[in-house]
């Protein structure tokens, strides 16, 4: 019999389909073993808690007053988080869920999101350090590069304060939201996306002087979260650092209109809205720990420090009481917080992606273009044989040219033939005599036919010189004829004038004239060589010259035709190799971009999967609620108790119909 249950019951009631099929997602994503993550009305709940913000800013302090860490023991156990980590470098490598140990010993554990947690290790202070050296070690390292897997700590339960809120509260700190490492930035956006429709609160954690920046901070996954007042909350840490707040304490204390709770609250209450907005809801607990508020504390009397100290716990307290009291993210708000995610999820970056894929495609392309092209030019200039043409007939000229060098150069040695006929021509005519100091040519003393017969020396002589410049001007012949060269003109070697030079150069030295004068035949031997040379010089300056001057020129002009062609070659060969090896990187980036767009599609799907699998649960228990209302219906005898009843099955349908439209991407 329901006739007793109010409006305001019935209405209770009809969320607890939503409750329930919520809470069994929560349970299924929870990892460890004995985190009771957040039932909605038990007295037993547990918060899930997240924190986000830049790196620095003390979050690891704040995390640990907020769990309520007695100040007696804060030092040692900061310490062993920090575990030796310095001064200035942030300590968290990882996601950390903190939360209140069941024994008098730190525990730590690796899990990933939706696994049960393997067993706890359990550690005292010095073992703890080293674990978590190593931790960080590994993760630094790249051996840790799961972007699913939290680290859980768990803290000696003697350290912590007897306030029942306290032990409740689980927090997830990630590291900080700026970080462009492609590491950390994947298994931060994973975490927000799996644990944020269900966590009791996300605080959004920066310094105060850094308040102005609130407007713009962007979170991992680009969640919007400046006029999400139900879900995130603000803390800044080093509130009480500036000159405007400290001057709080110049003013003496009988002239303080406002506590410094109040003063404080105020003036940074008007900040955030300078930030977001006059009409923000938005709350806000400035805080200031660690060494700068010990500093601060010890600059001002007992009565002031101890109001300062106050301030602090009560901030601390206010903001436990806020995660606390809240209602909790209910199922309905975790729908639509998915659905966001499957139709907007990194939808700039993806449109920015797809865009630098078009133009690396596009990159590439063109590079290939001028691959392809550039190539097959070098294979047709290969093919065109023109290159190696060129070679061979250059070295062709080339062998032609030293060849004709050689050949005017060696003519010297004609002296020795000549020798040898004048030698011939003596003995055979006896055209000699012989003195006890030599042989002599026969003088111009001897009868009319002896004195004709002695100028068969020199005749004789000048018909092998001719001999042998016949044999020379052959060979020349051959030399162009085998250098693929025109013959060179008769012309170029004027036979009878180098022999009619000789017979006057070397007559009077032949047949001087003078009944004293005598001629040797050693004398004739040097004639016969001085007469070789002389027509080596005169075929050197007069032909052997000019034909290398030509054969030079047409050389040159071989040569640039070459480099010319090499140039062309090499200018192609250029582009083909640059063409190719500017699609190297392109192609490297482009499979980083497709890699890229691939994971965002695959987190697309994966909450579409997720938003799928939700529904399901949801559809389950409404469906299980609906048929617990139609039997009570059937059961009930008073038209009053059917009325409600059919009244919470309207209501209970209606709700589900407007969750599946909001679902389907309906206004609901």
């Amino acid at each position: 019999m329901i006739e007793d249950i109010n409006c305001g019951q019935l209405f209770q009631r009809r969320s607890d389909w939503q409750e329930k099929a919520f809470n069994e997602l929560k349970e299924d994503l929870t990892a460890t073993k004995d985190n009771r993550f957040l039932k909605y009305q038990d007295e037993n709940e547990t918060y899930l808690v997240m924190i986000c913000g830049k790196s620095q800013i003390g979050k690891s302090t704040l995390i640990l007053k907020m769990i309520g860490i007695r100040d007696e023991n804060f030092n040692d156990v900061y310490n062993t988080l920090r575990a030796g980590s310095p001064q200035g470098n942030s300590s968290t490598v990882t996601a950390i869920i903190y939360a209140k140990s069941a024994t008098d010993k730190y525990a730590l554990a690796f899990a990933k999101l939706d696994e049960p947690t393997p067993e706890k290790k359990y550690y005292d202070a010095k073992e703890m350090v080293r674990a978590l050296q190593q931790v960080r070690q590994d993760v630094e390292s790249g051996q840790r590069t799961s972007t699913d897997e939290i680290l859980f700590i768990d803290i000696p339960r003697s350290f912590f304060m007897e306030e029942s809120a306290v032990g409740s509260i689980r927090i997830i700190d990630m590291p900080g939201v700026q970080s462009a490492n492609d590491r950390e930035r994947p298994h931060v956006e994973n975490l927000i996306n799996a644990y944020l429709p269900f966590s009791q609160v996300c605080i959004v954690a920066c310094n105060a002087a850094d308040i102005q920046s609130l407007g713009s901070m962007e979170l991992p996954g680009k969640v919007s979260w400046q006029n999400r007042p139900e879900r995130f909350i603000v803390v800044s840490t080093g509130s009480y650092s500036a000159e405007n707040i400290r001057s709080y304490f110049r003013t003496k204390r009988a002239a303080r209109e406002k506590n410094f709770h109040e003063y404080i609250d105020e003036i940074y209450a008007r900040t955030l809205k300078s930030v977001l907005g006059e009409n923000t809801q938005m709350e806000l607990f400035p805080v200031d720990l660690g060494q700068s508020l010990d500093t601060m504390q010890k600059s001002l009397d007992e009565e002031d420090a101890a109001e300062v100290k106050e301030t602090v716990e009560s901030t601390l307290q206010a903001l436990r009481t806020s995660i606390t009291a809240r209602e909790g993210q209910r199922f309905r708000a975790a729908i639509e917080d998915l659905k966001s995610r499957v139709d907007s999820y990194e939808s700039d970056r993806l449109e920015e992606t797809e865009r630098k894929i078009r133009e690396k495609e596009g990159e590439i392309r063109r590079a290939d273009e001028r691959f392809r092209k550039a190539r097959d030019d070098c294979k047709e200039l290969e093919k065109d044989d023109m290159i190696s043409t060129l070679d061979r007939k250059i070295k062709q000229l080339e062998w032609a040219k030293s060849q004709l060098e050689d050949q005017t150069a060696n003519f010297r040695s004609a002296g020795d033939k000549l020798n040898s006929i004048a030698e011939d021509t003596i003995n055979q005519e006896q055209l000699y005599r012989d003195k006890s100091d030599g042989r002599y040519l026969k003088d111009q003393r001897c009868s009319e036919k002896e004195a004709l017969a002695d100028r068969k020396v020199l005749a004789a002589v000048l018909r092998g010189l001719k001999e042998e410049v016949d044999l020379y001007w052959k060979t020349v012949c051959e030399t162009f004829a085998q250098a693929e060269l025109a013959e060179p003109a008769k012309t170029d070697l004027p036979i009878l004038d180098i022999l009619e030079q000789s017979r006057e150069t070397y007559y009077p030295k032949y047949y001087p004239g003078g009944f004293f004068l005598k001629v040797k035949c050693t004398d004739l031997e040097r004639f016969n060589c001085e007469m070789a040379v002389n027509v080596q010089e005169m075929l050197q300056s007069g032909c052997c010259n000019k034909w290398c001057d030509e054969i030079e020129t047409e050389l040159s002009n071989l040569k640039n035709q070459k480099r010319e062609q090499m140039n062309l070659y090499n200018k192609k060969k250029s582009i083909r190799d640059k063409s190719l090896n500017e699609q190297i990187a392109p192609k490297m980036q482009l499979e980083a971009l497709k890699k890229q767009k691939a994971a965002i599609e695959m987190i697309r799907q994966e909450d579409s999967k997720r938003l799928a699998r939700y529904l399901k649960v949801a559809q389950r228990h409404y469906l299980q609620q609906r048929d617990e209302i139609v039997a009570q219906m059937e059961q009930s005898v008073s038209g009053e108790e059917k009325m409600k009843l059919f009244l919470l099955l309207a209501l209970t349908e209606q709700d589900f119909e407007n969750l599946r439209r909001t679902s389907d991407g309906h206004k609901s």
